[in-house]
């Protein structure tokens, strides 16, 4: 590997482990606002979409025992990881 994959490997690997959900609160505030964003900005023809794909990911959340707070960059990408052994990458 030359010096740029080796940096940005340790960049990538810092990344994940400084996201831990837990280690911060996010304020009432944030989540009402970042809720209201997602009510404006979710397109109408495909939010039936949208959803359908958002309850895959919590079921397969529930069944590794994740809880609603357990969502963080590491999470997404163990999903994604499995989500792609059944789909092309281009569909994901």
């Amino acid at each position: 590997m030359d010096t740029r994959g080796a940096a940005e490997s340790s960049i990538f690997s810092r990344g994940l482990k400084a996201d831990n959900a837990e280690s911060f609160s996010i304020p009432t505030e944030i989540k009402q606002e970042a809720h209201e964003a997602t009510l404006r900005l979710l397109p109408a023809k495909s939010k039936c979409v949208y959803e359908k794909d958002m309850v895959e990911f919590d079921n397969w959340r529930k069944k590794r025992g994740l809880g609603e707070g357990a969502i963080t960059e590491e999470v997404l990408l163990a999903y994604f990881f499995n989500v792609e052994k059944h789909f092309a990458a281009s569909s994901i």
